[in-house]
């Protein structure tokens, strides 16, 4: 049985820089994400059209950092069966799992909201809106967030003399 082609999230890893590796990074990476758009979307709020276009260039933030999540977590989140050992997928599916969790309570979450706070300028489309592209990356989020940090290849500790 010979392998499929190796998928692009594989490739990912090739452009993750390696600071984003540590667990710490990819935490933050994963805040991040959530907190550059809302942050630039209220700074083009409150200024007038044109210099609103300052902060256009955040909108490619939230791209990079999925990019390099994906490398950083080895793409074990949307890897299929073939690629992966018994482990790494025992890993994943756990992933799943608790993402699926997640989506649960920000569902139950956003929709409770709604419920006790009926005059909000915000619909249940909306709230869906916003939660099905969070649904689809959020496993590589979970494991990026719970995925310990690599450890040292030993081709490049130091070697006693």
């Amino acid at each position: 049985m010979t392998m499929p082609q190796q998928p692009i999230n594989f490739k990912l890893a090739r452009v993750t820089p390696k600071w984003a590796l540590k667990q710490s990074a990819r935490r933050s990476m994963v805040v991040l994400f959530f907190l550059v758009p809302f942050m630039a979307g209220v700074g083009a709020g409150y200024l007038n059209s044109l210099w609103s276009l300052v902060f256009a260039p955040f909108a490619l933030v939230p791209i990079i950092f999925f990019v390099w999540l994906v490398g950083a977590t080895g793409a074990r989140a949307d890897s299929p069966d073939e690629y992966l050992d018994e482990r790494e997928i025992a890993v994943r599916n756990q992933t799943y799992l608790n993402a699926f969790r997640i989506l649960g309570a920000m569902i139950a979450l956003g929709f409770g909201v709604l419920t006790f706070f009926p005059d909000l300028p915000i619909s249940a489309k909306n709230v869906l809106a916003i939660l099905f592209p969070v649904a689809l990356l959020l496993p590589t989020f979970t494991l990026a967030w719970t995925q310990p940090d690599p450890l040292e290849d030993e081709s490049t500790q130091p070697t006693r003399g």
